[in-house]
């Protein structure tokens, strides 16, 4: 996990195509946290599935795990069609099991970890976008979208970032799902809030 100290952040020009829903180019971060490094993987969410009781798989399906031809998804690959639901649980269970803070990450808490830790001027491929590793974290901008813990709507949630088969033209806007839905891209991340 990196660590990002409270203060206030000012979002850099160069940055702001990618926070085009943020209606200020200043952020305030009252608590210092952490934000992990990447993605929450399907062998991280597998781990979290396989304690379920049956309710709660059925809730969850399986489209997570394996593609629509059968096939099980590698263990490293970013988990995909979980539902805000079954991202918010995730973090109350890995909290239980860890003793400490987890919970999705503010629009604030993301939008500061992502001009610290992402390049000055992410690059696009194929006029997706793209995020690369920097100072150890990865795919903040690019490659899928992250529930965040804030409502936009009646059980609906932001999804923050962009995703591999967003358009060029549409980076930096706004998400909105409600929280029983499973999409392609979409995946999620956590922040652990520093108590120390």
């Amino acid at each position: 996990m990196s660590f990002v100290p409270e203060g206030e952040y000012i979002i850099p020009e160069n940055m702001k195509r990618y926070f085009k829903f943020y209606d200020s180019d200043k952020i305030r971060i009252d608590k210092s946290f952490y934000i992990q490094n990447r993605e929450i993987t399907v062998s991280d969410f597998r781990e979290y599935f396989d304690n379920l009781d049956e309710s709660m798989i059925e809730r969850v399906g399986n489209q997570w795990s394996r593609s629509l031809y059968g096939e099980r998804y590698a263990n490293e690959k970013p988990v995909e069609y979980v539902s805000w639901d079954s991202a918010s649980d995730y973090a109350k269970w890995i909290s239980v099991m860890k003793k400490k803070d987890y919970r999705l990450p503010t629009i604030k808490q993301w939008i500061a970890a992502s001009f610290l830790f992402s390049e000055d001027n992410p690059v696009t491929n194929n006029d997706k976008p793209v995020s690369k590793v920097r100072f150890e974290v990865d795919h903040l901008l690019g490659n899928l979208r992250e529930w965040s813990s804030e409502p936009c709507g009646s059980e609906k949630y932001n999804l923050l970032g962009n995703d591999y088969i967003t358009d060029i033209s549409e980076i930096g806007k706004a998400y909105c799902a409600k929280a029983k839905d499973k999409w392609k891209a979409v995946g999620f991340r956590l922040v652990l809030i520093d108590n120390e």
